[in-house]
């Protein structure tokens, strides 16, 4: 077998010149590739994708503007702008407001601000470049802030809502305060051209001569320095002279059964105002929850007894605005069949002997629904037949004074009968 010698034969030339040339290549690519790289992470890191000029120069902005006054713990805005760069740049803005705070520097030119002492402060503005933030101008021109002492809104007024012509109503307000901790002073606006005088009390009396509605309002200053006022607060809405008119007592059948439904209404209610009536009505102790604009309601009667109908109207504007309780209507509610009564006879009141007359009835009502029949009493010892109609006819032989009352009774349960009806006295001479 044969050894190594140790030395390793040798390589062609041409063979060595080609491997050297092709890594001489492959790291030309490698060192490219590197450049391009390195470039791209430069290029997507830095800001200066316009490189500032030796020459960029910003110029100074507009003076800020905005309130020249205001009041302690009041926020306000302030403006600039104007500004330019050299080299076209996007600016940046801050302020200076005096009380040795700085806004922080921004793209918008407006920004907020408020005061928390008393004093005249000096406001400036000042623009950079966007790009390139040590590049910037100038302070502008000062704008002098003037702070006072500020008067918070007092409360809004309480009294009376309602009053009449000539009452004299007492209304108070207060909760107003003074930045400087200053004693403070009240007055009232009564919503009819006139004011309070200035008070340290919150509160002040007033009556109206006009029927209307009044709004008013408080205003607060304070004691030391009188040209420190509030604003003025929220109104309060007093409705003055306003009146509703009794409504009628319910009309309605006073006599019905348990389980049925029956319709009761009342009216004749009004505003002094003729501001439209809204009615609600009560029975068995039990209100109806809503006023409505109608003045009928449906009442279903559930249990028997004796029960009180009655109703009562108030404003559609002014809610407080109410007339008092109708008087009642008596309703019984009865298992058993009631007629009632009939309305009084008309008819005439003077006629001659013989002469035949006509006298008319009706009103009676079945809690059941039936149809009635009705009867007269002549007054004379006679009584007309039972008869489907509310009429009959009568004359009499004899000169004198007869009273006419009529009745009814149920068609189909005839032992069902109502009382006699209030009469109608009828004066009978000779011709």
């Amino acid at each position: 077998m044969m050894k190594p010698t140790g030395r390793q034969p040798k390589m062609p030339s041409d063979r060595l010149n080609v491997t050297n040339n092709g890594a001489h290549t492959a790291l030309n690519v490698l060192v490219t590739l590197l450049i391009i790289i390195l470039g791209l992470c430069l290029s997507g890191c830095s800001h200066d994708d316009d490189p500032a000029s030796p020459e960029e120069t910003i110029s100074v902005p507009f003076t800020p503007y905005g309130p020249s006054s205001t009041t302690l713990g009041i926020v306000e805005h302030y403006s600039t702008g104007g500004a330019e760069s050299s080299s076209g740049h996007s600016l940046e803005y801050r302020f200076d407001w005096g009380d040795g705070d700085r806004s922080p520097w921004s793209c918008n030119a407006t920004v907020p601000h408020g005061w928390s002492l008393e004093g005249g402060y000096a406001v400036t503005a000042q623009a950079r470049c966007a790009t390139h933030t040590d590049r910037s101008s100038s302070w502008s021109d000062e704008m002098m802030v003037t702070v006072g002492e500020a008067i918070s809104t007092p409360d809004i007024p309480t009294g009376a809502l309602r009053t009449d012509l000539g009452n004299v109503e007492t209304y108070t307000t207060g909760g107003a305060e003074s930045s400087s901790g200053h004693d403070l002073e009240y007055r009232f606006d009564w919503g009819d051209g006139s004011q309070s005088s200035w008070a340290s009390s919150g509160s002040a009396p007033h009556g109206w001569s006009i029927e209307d509605d009044y709004r008013v309002k408080a205003q607060a200053r304070c004691a030391t320095h009188t040209d420190k006022l509030s604003s003025w607060s929220s109104e309060e809405t007093v409705v003055v002279g306003e009146t509703i008119s009794t409504a009628s007592s319910p009309s309605g059948q006073p006599s019905v059964r348990p389980g049925s439904t029956k319709m009761y209404c009342s009216d004749g209610a009004l505003s002094s105002r003729d501001h439209q009536i809204l009615y609600q009505f009560d029975w068995e102790g039990r209100t109806t929850p809503l006023w409505t604009t109608s003045n009928c309601v449906s009442i279903y009667w559930s249990s028997t007894g004796d029960f009180y109908v009655k109703a009562r109207a108030r404003c559609a504007i002014h809610p407080d605005a109410v007339s008092p309780w109708s008087n009642p209507l008596l309703v019984v509610v009865t298992a058993h069949e009631v007629i009632t009564t009939p309305h009084t006879p008309t008819g005439p009141m003077d006629t001659d002997v013989g002469k035949t007359e006509t006298y008319s009835t009706g009103g009676a009502i079945s809690n059941y629904d039936h149809d009635l029949e009705y009867r007269f009493d002549w007054g004379d010892g006679n009584e007309s037949p039972w008869s489907s109609s509310t009429s009959a006819s009568r004359s009499w032989s004899a000169e004198g004074s007869y009273v006419v009352k009529a009745q009814a009774r149920c068609k189909i349960h005839i032992s069902r009968v109502s009382s006699w009806s209030t009469g109608l006295t009828v004066t009978v001479t000779s011709p």
